[in-house]
């Protein structure tokens, strides 16, 4: 059993000796304790691959993958409320651990998942292209659907706490386009919070099913990801929903809720944080950006190579935390979600 009061900082697989990291194969076979009263009960659920968004709605899922997790329930009656924490490019740490501790204990069910190792893939930091972001958000939808069916959970109340690649990945899950389009209206998930989220991809018509609530937490000193393009879809998204927001943390760098983990420099990582923003129609069609019409014929492959070419593409980013970020970042996510999910 991997208990929580004692994880490594560090570990074999890492790509930067200063960054914690959980073997991911020891995830899916360990469980993490998070208390005396409070452990990990090992679960997998069924995803899909699909190739991308338009894809993706229009029912072609790709093929099956079988995603590893860990099921942390609160003391108390059942059913209830719960979170999906959906990583980033590193995979799990310690800080998913740290985050769902403070949700378990704040009476909320948790879902902590591994979107890679059942795909064998250990990051996603140097190449992002190993997994669709499409893959990605459907890991979402499909972890949603997997809590709906267990009776220790309330399926009206589940919520979703994604950081860097996973809060893109809540984001989109979220989104009008993509909930409704898969899943039954009123199934969604009701609260969304992005921590620190690539915003470079959205909806031309920007709109969250189910009135959900959303809440962005971004460092304004990230040079992974941009801030102003998440500020520009939190602006979208609140012409039609009074519950988003965004939350902008001063002097923080990308991946602010490490505890213990000072700013430190991962050399290979891509940054594009000067490119324009992709914007799809309601079908996951691109809208290409010399035309202003959608275009079924682009893919990602172009839009990289594009960003290639004009420069925009450097290598050389610093993830980390400074003072109480962490801590702050923790009690920001654990309060909304709290508040969201309340009956």
């Amino acid at each position: 059993m991997i208990n929580a009061l004692s994880l490594p900082v560090a570990g074999a697989l890492m790509l930067q000796p200063a960054l914690p990291h959980i073997d991911s194969s020891q995830f899916a076979n360990e469980s993490v304790q998070l208390s005396a009263r409070v452990h990990g009960r090992i679960v997998s659920f069924t995803t899909r691959n699909p190739l991308d968004f338009a894809p993706m709605l229009r029912g072609e899922l790709g093929d099956e993958s079988t995603l590893h997790a860990q099921l942390f329930l609160p003391r108390g009656t059942d059913p209830h409320p719960a979170v999906i924490i959906v990583p980033g490019s590193g995979n799990i740490g310690p800080h998913h651990v740290e985050q769902a501790a403070a949700l378990v204990a704040a009476g909320m069910a948790v879902l902590l998942i591994d979107p890679f190792h059942g795909r064998g893939i250990a990051s996603t930091v140097e190449d992002q292209a190993r997994l669709t972001w499409a893959a990605s958000t459907y890991d979402v939808i499909a972890a949603l659907t997997y809590l709906r069916t267990l009776p220790q959970i309330d399926a009206n109340r589940i919520g979703a706490l994604g950081s860097s690649r996973g809060g893109t990945a809540v984001m989109l899950a979220a989104s009008e386009q993509i909930s409704g389009r898969i899943l039954t209206q009123g199934s969604g998930l009701k609260a969304i919070v992005a921590g620190y989220p690539w915003c470079g991809t959205q909806f031309r018509v920007a709109r969250l099913a189910d009135d959900a609530a959303l809440l962005v937490l971004a460092g304004d000193q990230d040079n992974w990801v941009s801030l102003h393009q998440c500020q520009d879809a939190v602006h979208a998204l609140s012409q039609h929903n009074e519950k988003v927001s965004l939350r902008v943390f001063q002097g923080a760098s990308h991946a602010f809720d490490r505890s213990g983990v000072s700013p430190t420099r991962i050399e290979n990582a891509p940054t594009a944080t000067t490119f324009p923003t992709i914007y799809m129609d309601n079908k996951g069609d691109y809208i290409d950006p010399r035309t202003g019409r959608p275009d079924p014929a682009l893919t990602p492959a172009d839009f990289l190579n594009w960003s290639i070419e004009g420069g925009f593409v450097r290598r050389g980013v610093t993830v980390g935390t400074r003072g109480e970020q962490a801590a702050e970042y923790r009690q920001a996510a654990t309060d909304f979600l709290v508040a969201s999910l309340s009956p």
